[in-house]
């Protein structure tokens, strides 16, 4: 049918769009060279456009374009395009990380504790570049007996509920979620307040907040000291993170290969943490974030290393229709996200509870394989 066809030619488009921002990350990350990266014929730059954007990376893929075997191939508007879409990125990235250090210095100065993860604090720990990663919100981790404290605290510096309904007031309206949103009353920025990590039926797939906020690392933004989560122990939450969402953004394995490659990666103590958690499920998103990233961008991972991801065959088997549906952008509805979790549990009570998860949303139907 004609409607079909035109869908098939659009995804071969945007899979060739992903295919050539996987190109571009390699050569970022310094797995492959700038000849590496071919441009088509008749190339549609600004589709490509739109899919970095799409994945968030428009910043981390300017660096490869700029490379002369690259730039000479776009058009001059096209090229401009990207340059002010580069400049605009970078001064969002800039002001998001100077009230990033505002917000910490006000929450550390009321003796409230909280670790950045994710947003600049990762980007500048992975690239030590703030301008080289783009980050939708400001995430926090506070210890749950502080919530109420730190969210009157950010509506002192002009921060307001986002949340549909009313701001909860009680310890036990914390149970039924793991974060609120925050947003400024410019609505320039927002803040993502953690006292979890994940909801209820992905508890087993994340590390005890406890032990995140032991031995953090003081990460240096703008001049101003950040305490954040410590690189060793970011591998299970930055895999946890593209599980929960089904993988459908490519940036999410660029920063799981990002952190793989850092020289001073201490990988003993990255697995001994992992270990540490004594869950199954911990363990197996690790696994299959690092197994994902290193098939897209070659992580140089140690001998050890890959033959400890090789013994999960759960998570080895996932990886071929993970990228399938990274290159297809494929993105997921939260009963077919509840799927992909349900997938990755081994306990035929945690598979269970999920299900029933999924069922409450939109039925048992949703949980039927779709390949």
């Amino acid at each position: 049918m004609p409607g079909s066809a035109l869908r098939t030619e659009e995804q071969t488009a945007l899979t060739a769009f992903v295919d050539l921002l996987i190109q571009s990350q390699r050569v970022r990350l310094g797995s492959a060279g700038p000849e590496s990266i071919e441009i088509p014929a008749e190339w549609d730059w600004m589709g490509f456009q739109d899919a970095a954007t799409y994945h968030g990376l428009i910043l981390g893929s300017f660096g490869a374009l700029c490379q002369p075997s690259v730039a000479s191939q776009m058009p001059p508007g096209v090229a401009a395009g990207f340059q002010q879409e580069y400049r605009r990125l970078s001064a969002f990235s800039l002001a998001q990380a100077a009230e990033l250090g505002r917000i910490t210095s006000c929450l550390d100065e009321a003796g409230i504790r909280a670790l950045s993860f994710k947003g600049p604090a990762l980007t500048q720990q992975l690239f030590a570049n703030l301008v080289s990663r783009e980050s939708a919100d400001l995430d926090l981790l506070v210890p749950r007996d502080v919530v109420f404290a730190a969210l009157d605290l950010l509506g002192e510096e002009g921060y307001t509920w986002a949340e549909i309904g009313p701001r909860p007031h009680t310890s036990s309206d914390l149970s039924s979620n793991h974060a609120f949103t925050l947003k400024s009353t410019d609505d320039r920025f927002l803040i993502d307040l953690h006292w979890h990590l994940a909801e209820d039926v992905a508890l087993e797939f994340v590390p005890e907040l406890a032990s995140v906020f032991e031995d953090s690392e003081m990460v240096v933004i703008l001049g101003r000291p950040v305490a954040a989560v410590r690189r060793e122990k970011l591998l299970p939450l930055l895999s946890f993170h593209s599980v929960k969402h089904a993988w459908y953004l490519l940036k999410w394995f660029v920063d799981i290969a990002a952190l793989a490659r850092l020289p001073a990666f201490d990988w003993d103590a990255a697995l001994r943490y992992i270990d540490s958690t004594r869950s199954s499920g911990v363990a197996r998103v690790s696994h299959l974030g690092l197994l994902v990233a290193d098939s897209l961008f070659d992580c140089a991972l140690p001998p050890e290393v890959r033959r400890r991801l090789e013994k999960d065959r759960c998570a080895t088997a996932l990886v071929p229709a993970v990228i399938d549906d990274i290159r297809a952008s494929r993105m997921y509805d939260m009963p077919e996200q509840h799927r992909v979790l349900l997938g990755l549990k081994e306990s035929a009570w945690s598979r269970l509870r999920t299900a029933g998860a999924a069922v409450m949303q939109k039925g048992w139907d949703r949980l039927a394989p779709s390949r």
